[in-house]
């Protein structure tokens, strides 16, 4: 039988779902799937599935090897398989086409020199592939525009999940919540602005609010404040495991997606996945977020009254505004969908 790696050599308990998707997927088309990972993912993936980490198990050439996510360890891997038989996917998420939207979202000047260095190294995994998948369609837009992007075989497709809401017991769904990194891109602070402001002048009474991440939110006393409310609540400072992160997304009402610079989200398609809309800035739309459908956009992420009002209107239509995440998720993330279009690659490649 073929064989697929399917490879994330920087840790992320947030990439697993991803992980599982393209190693389902790839069964599905005939292989026999191995996750190739960074040993600290092996409490977190499937127990059924078959694990091997770097630095302990020997890698031998593929049939086919998917490498999911940047890392420069994808560097040696990619020259070692170019070597023998096997056909290199990478999945390029961030390509990117000018550095100044990373200045424009409030990233330093050394955090953006930084994201050169990251591109830089991303260009040689690009030259080195067989294949490019891009996740959406600014992503596969900006690719083709770039000089710097060496690779006429790239390909759209969306970021794949699998069903994981399947088996879970409903949730008494509550929360206004972030779930995922810090990150300034990521309008972390904005979100934080509103919530305190929502406490301390007891807006939307019938809300609490969830901080999710793996990273350490700094107490103050506004925020300790927030927390002896009892109406915020935060998991901060480890991984989680999926089926925990899974949890927080099926006891929300609302997502925090309203990102100050965005080019495809995990947390949109995972929010879908569970039925549970997102709140976007409506300059992000795109042909996964439209507003109204699964989705409520606002203009302006520092503006706490359209953000109140958002979530209300969420909440006055929060069952046709879960239906219709449902559909969006299946028609867009769902793997199985994009099985056909990915054997159409592999087929092309090989």
């Amino acid at each position: 039988m073929k064989k697929a790696l399917i490879i994330s050599l920087k840790f992320n308990p947030g990439h697993v779902s991803h992980l599982v998707a393209s190693y389902k997927q790839c069964e599905d088309l005939g292989y026999e799937s191995y996750y190739f990972v960074n040993e600290r993912f092996s409490d977190f993936l499937p127990r059924e599935g078959r694990v091997m980490t770097e630095g302990k198990n020997k890698i031998d050439n593929p049939d086919l090897a998917i490498f999911t996510f940047p890392s420069l360890s994808n560097l040696k891997y990619m020259i070692k398989f170019k070597t023998g038989r096997t056909r290199i996917v990478y999945i390029f998420h961030e390509p990117v086409v000018s550095f100044n939207e990373y200045l424009l979202a409030g990233y330093s000047n050394f955090a953006t020199f930084l994201e050169r260095l990251k591109d830089l190294a991303g260009c040689f995994m690009v030259r080195l592939a067989d294949a490019v998948i891009l996740p959406s369609k600014k992503a596969y837009n900006n690719f083709n525009s770039s000089k710097r992007y060496k690779n006429k075989n790239n390909f759209y497709i969306p970021l794949l999940f699998d069903d994981e809401s399947l088996g879970l017991n409903k949730q008494e769904r509550k929360f206004f919540s972030y779930i995922g990194t810090i990150a300034t891109d990521h309008s972390f602070n904005e979100y934080l602005n509103f919530v305190l402001h929502a406490i301390e002048y007891n807006l939307l009474p019938n809300v609490d609010f969830l901080i999710v991440t793996k990273s350490t939110l700094e107490r103050n006393e506004r925020i300790n404040a927030a927390l002896s409310s009892g109406r915020l609540l935060v998991k901060d400072g480890k991984p989680m495991t999926n089926e925990e992160i899974n949890i927080n997304y099926a006891k929300s009402i609302l997502i925090w997606n309203a990102y100050e610079r965005m080019m495809q989200s995990g947390v949109l398609p995972k929010g879908f996945m569970f039925g549970t809309p997102a709140l976007v800035l409506r300059k992000n739309e795109s042909e996964f977020v439209k507003d109204g459908e699964g989705v409520f956009a606002i203009d302006n992420n520092n503006n706490f009254k359209e953000i109140e009002n958002g979530v209300i209107s969420v909440m006055s239509r929060f069952g046709s505004y879960s239906d219709t995440c449902k559909l969006l998720f299946n028609k867009h993330f769902y793997y199985k969908t994009h099985n056909a279009s990915f054997e159409k690659i592999i087929n092309k490649i090989t």
